[in-house]
């Protein structure tokens, strides 16, 4: 059967930090600010607000605070989804800002702009693991 669309190569991140009010999450991959902004949960509906997040915005590779690490990892099993664990060189405002022009009018808040540029120094310096899109023959 042939394939209508080529699997993605280049990486989409999910970033995500938590607040008091919930999850502060940004979508970014190579060319744009994808999506920005807060969804609203508490700590029991974590895993499945992120879940809820990777299958509408279908990233290929999370990031997020050491705090939210578990979530992650536990939302990301199913899907088989890479989280980036190590660190990676924080970015200025103002280089992010330079290279993706459309970051004030997504994220016009301070938080949201923390995970925006988080997403963006993932894209450019983290080590993003690969998927694979089919099986492979023995």
């Amino acid at each position: 059967m042939p394939i209508r669309t080529p699997p993605r190569r280049e990486p989409r991140v999910l970033a995500v930090t938590g607040s008091k009010h919930g999850l502060n999450f940004a979508v970014v991959d190579p060319w744009e600010v994808r999506a920005a902004g807060i969804v609203q949960c508490t700590g029991t509906t974590r895993v499945d607000i992120l879940a809820k997040l990777m299958r509408r915005e279908k990233p290929t590779a999370l990031v997020g605070t050491r705090s939210l690490r578990t979530s992650l990892l536990e939302a990301s099993r199913p899907n088989k989804l890479g989280v980036v664990t190590q660190d990676f060189p924080r970015l200025p405002l103002a280089v992010a800002a330079e290279l993706y022009p459309e970051l004030p009018m997504m994220a016009p808040g301070r938080a949201a702009q923390r995970v925006v540029v988080r997403a963006i120094a993932a894209v450019l310096h983290a080590n993003i693991p690969t998927r694979n899109y089919e099986p492979r023959r023995k």
